[in-house]
């Protein structure tokens, strides 16, 4: 008898697509609520956390305290079986020629309210967002001659692949300055009074038992509301009530930055990543600071309190109430990032320390020359300064030097005519 079978199927292998890689370059008017949103999702992914690159506090920099002009924003996505995911943003300010650096260049995206630089890259495609960005940069035929970057953390950008990968684009790196920020993880109580030295705590409980005996003393830490604006105003006011107020500096003073601080406070709290925390006396706030969470790590912002009670240090008397409360307050937070000026109180209070860099990349022959020529003018500075004036001869040798290096690039190029 002859059985009939089924023929067995054949095995169809599905081939997924490569995944492509695309750049855009938009102009700040050109970013929309998709971008936002995109933009925003991608802090959660970034290799490394940066409040002050979030769109919440980008978009109304620019809005209020930036021109539109000179800003270009990169977006980097990744398509694949036909979803797209964005991978990476650089907010780049197109500069003219400066003291610093003689030269067009672009300037990482900062303010004067920013305190960490860099680029926003997702954690898994680190390589090819950064790939496409330097593409960008050193593209022949672009009109700059350096990238600058201030207050940029040494994590991402000069790892061993991020090296390299600068390399690879020709990009040569000076640094300007290196210093260590303040920072804190999250303690345990008794931890915290261990890592503050005796002189330290000894003081700061004669502030809190001298502040108590003036009345009833209240530390909050505010977060998750659906408003923060009487925190915001709070803020706003005690800030201006100190140093910042008299020298013209405080938010307070000028309207567009008092409207910015508020938007970002508006923008963070919609996804419930900022808080304030208050120090009280008798019901009435004599110190605040405001923060910001991006990934897993927090941002100290900015700080505020009433002259009147300095004797008492309310200010520090606020951050020690917070480094004794943030391993049950602050779930998800793997530190804080002071923000902090290498001469800050702060240096003395928190242990921890990430190393914070400054310095140029430049990836033209012409942008390299102009590099090194103010290397050697700071170097004979140095020398002036420390009695070693026959450093001048070198200098002028030096100098004679580059001039003919550019002498002859210029004719090569015939984008200059020496007179």
């Amino acid at each position: 008898m002859l059985i009939q079978r089924e023929a067995t199927p054949k095995l169809r292998l599905s081939r997924s697509a490569a995944p492509r890689y695309n750049l855009s370059v938009l102009q700040p008017s050109e970013v929309g609520p998709e971008h936002i949103a995109a933009w925003a999702d991608l802090e959660y992914r970034a290799a490394e956390s940066n409040a002050f690159l979030s769109p919440h506090f980008v978009m109304p920099a620019i809005q209020y305290l930036e021109s539109h002009g000179n800003i270009l924003v990169l977006f980097v996505e990744r398509e694949c079986s036909g979803s797209k995911d964005l991978i990476g943003v650089a907010i780049f300010k197109v500069k003219k020629p400066t003291r610093k650096f003689p030269l067009p260049h672009l300037l990482a995206f900062e303010t004067v309210h920013s305190y960490l630089s860099g680029f926003l890259v997702d954690r898994d495609y680190a390589d090819k967002a950064l790939e496409l960005i330097y593409g960008f940069v050193t593209r022949s035929g672009q009109p700059w001659h350096g990238l600058r970057v201030n207050t940029c953390s040494s994590d991402l950008l000069f790892s061993p692949d991020g090296k390299m990968l600068a390399e690879d684009h020709g990009m040569n790196w000076t640094t300007l300055g290196v210093w260590e920020r303040a920072v804190i993880a999250p303690l345990a109580k008794e931890q915290v009074f261990e890592s503050l030295s005796k002189n330290q705590r000894k003081n700061y409980r004669k502030r809190i038992r001298q502040l108590e005996e003036v009345g009833r003393v209240d530390w909050y830490l505010i977060s998750g509301e659906e408003s923060l604006e009487r925190c915001a105003d709070e803020f706003i006011r005690l800030e201006h009530m100190g140093w910042k107020g008299e020298k013209g500096s405080s938010l307070y003073s000028n309207p567009n930055h008092t409207r910015f601080f508020k938007e970002v406070v508006e923008g963070f709290n919609r996804e419930k990543r900022v808080y304030f925390t208050e120090l009280a006396l008798n019901d009435q706030t004599i110190s605040s600071t405001s923060n910001l969470i991006s990934g897993n790590v927090a941002f100290a912002f900015k700080i505020g309190w009433d002259p009147a009670y300095a004797k008492f240090s309310p200010g520090i008397l606020n951050e020690v109430q917070l480094m004794e409360r943030m391993d049950t307050l602050l779930d998800g937070v793997e530190f804080i990032d002071s923000s902090a000026e290498p001469d800050s109180y702060l240096n003395e209070w928190w242990p921890g320390r990430r190393e914070i860099r400054k310095g140029i990349f430049t990836f033209t022959k012409l942008g390299q020359m102009a590099m090194n020529l103010i290397s050697s003018v700071k170097n004979v500075k140095r020398m002036f300064l420390g009695g070693k004036k026959i450093a001048a001869l070198s200098f002028l040798v030096t100098f004679e030097s580059y001039l003919n290096e550019l002498t002859l690039f210029f004719a090569a190029s015939q984008q200059w005519v020496l007179h």
